[in-house]
């Protein structure tokens, strides 16, 4: 059974894979999400008790992200 659920939120596939493999290594289920805006909506559709999220990305600033997510 996994210790918890973790959204990853990245621009960059390589990152968001170490990550998953990393965390997934020591018991957690691992989804990633390529943008933003992509995370936003993945946290909305599931049930998640952390996320990962990358400060820097194209589509919007990850503090947006994570505010968007703590008003969710």
């Amino acid at each position: 059974m996994a210790e918890g659920n973790i959204l990853v939120i990245d621009d960059e596939l390589v990152m968001c894979e170490f990550l998953r493999d990393l965390l997934e290594d020591r018991g957690y289920a691992v989804k990633f999400s390529l943008s933003g805006e992509e995370g936003i909506k993945e946290f909305q559709n599931g049930h998640f008790d952390a996320v990962v999220c990358d400060l820097k990305m194209p589509d919007i600033d990850g503090i947006d992200v994570l505010q968007e997510i703590k008003r969710t």
